[in-house]
């Protein structure tokens, strides 16, 4: 992969994830009107052009909007993650001091960012555990550098995050360290 190939990346992307979270969208829409039309339950919740466009391209936070089915921020993390993985990845694999220069930008800017915008910069030591295991399992990075870099990460995490993610972390850890 070099940058050259970032346009087809990125459209190969929404390929995988975008029918399946529209088709929801739209089962959603169906089901709610169905719910009030025929039983009278709730209120008619039928969605406004603007909140569509923005829930499906994945920027309704950064306008106010509120998301159709609110477990769908975790899809704008994930596009936003393509974006930078597909800007970043060659660097962050082969030059090892912008590697951690880009983590640390990551992680600040995660701080100065809001946390109602939910970006990736605030979720990012996730990524990040998750991009060193890629690293050494595909040996682009010692054994002593991975296991540093996940120790500081899951710092990060227990300083920062909610305390519920501290297990599933601690175990993601644990069980690659063991095989």
């Amino acid at each position: 992969y070099t940058l050259k190939h970032f346009g087809r990346y990125m459209l190969k992307r929404p390929v995988r994830i975008e029918p399946p979270f529209i088709l929801f969208i739209f089962i959603m829409i169906a089901w709610t009107f169905a719910m009030h039309h025929w039983k009278g339950w709730g209120k008619p919740y039928l969605f406004a052009l603007k909140t569509l466009v923005l829930n499906i391209s994945y920027l309704a936070p950064f306008f106010g909007v509120k998301w159709i089915s609110l477990i769908f921020w975790t899809l704008a993390i994930e596009f936003q993650f393509y974006i930078f993985c597909g800007l970043a990845f060659r660097l962050m694999c082969n030059k090892p001091l912008l590697r951690y220069l880009l983590m640390v930008l990551m992680l600040a800017a995660g701080e100065v960012i809001p946390d109602a915008l939910l970006t990736l910069p605030d979720h990012y030591a996730y990524f990040g555990i998750g991009f060193m295991a890629f690293l050494f399992a595909t040996d682009q990075c010692k054994r002593n550098e991975y296991l540093l870099v996940r120790v500081l990460l899951l710092g990060w995490l227990l300083w920062k995050g909610p305390v519920v993610t501290v297990p599933v972390v601690v175990f993601t850890l644990l069980v690659p360290s063991l095989l």
